[in-house]
């Protein structure tokens, strides 16, 4: 069943349920305020899909931007943990330049 066929299926049975009048030729109703109330319903159903559709577009975006926030998250901390590990070898490196320098400078004093 189309969409079509389905949304004027739900407005005929809301309308029969507040007891109006769907009785239609070619299929096009008969009382005009069933037409304009159709066809509000119709413009209604429309929105509804857009925004639906909207609502999908959105929340697949929203997971995209979750997973590209996860992994930036998890490079900063591959950065941070290897910034750390240079920072440990930094100062055994100072450390090494250091007492080289003092054996350096007891060398010259010799």
């Amino acid at each position: 069943m189309e969409t079509d066929d389905r949304i004027r299926l739900g407005f005929e049975h809301w309308a029969k349920s507040h007891n109006f009048d769907c009785a239609s030729v070619s299929g096009r109703y008969i009382r005009p305020v069933v037409r304009w109330m159709a066809l509000a319903w119709l413009t209604q159903a429309e929105k509804i899909s857009g925004l639906h559709a909207a609502l999908a577009r959105s929340t697949e975006r929203n997971a995209r931007l979750s997973r590209q926030c996860r992994d930036h998250d998890t490079s900063r901390a591959d950065a941070v943990a290897q910034c750390a590990a240079m920072a440990a070898e930094i100062e055994r490196l100072n450390a090494i330049i250091s007492r080289l320098s003092v054996e350096g400078q007891d060398a010259v004093e010799m």
